[in-house]
């Protein structure tokens, strides 16, 4: 009688460790599960905040890119309108007889 209950203890013994043990690994699985989670939901948040950082951005150059139309426009006019006009006439006002050029 007494080997069967040295052998029953040893096995109890046993069980209760692989016991403990799946507890612990239980709660080691639940911190990860938990961590990632964590991470996962910190992660949306900055891919949130850079997609609305993106859209900013492109918001801004968009303006840049108008401003440098509006003043690639008004350059022109003010050639168009100041320069080619004075360049016009002192080509008028040239002698042709001192062979005076005008390049542009």
């Amino acid at each position: 009688m007494m080997k069967i209950d040295d052998h029953f203890m040893r096995n109890f013994t046993e069980l209760l460790c692989i016991i403990q043990f799946l507890q612990s690994l239980s709660t080691n699985i639940g911190d990860v599960i938990t961590q990632r989670g964590k991470s996962e939901f910190m992660l949306k948040q900055t891919r949130d905040e850079l997609d609305k950082k993106n859209i900013a951005l492109r918001e801004v150059f968009s303006q840049i890119e108008l401003e440098k139309r509006q003043i690639k426009d008004s350059v022109e006019k003010n050639v168009d309108r100041l320069i080619l006009p004075l360049l016009n006439e002192l080509e008028n006002k040239t002698d042709d007889n001192k062979d005076i050029f005008i390049l542009l």
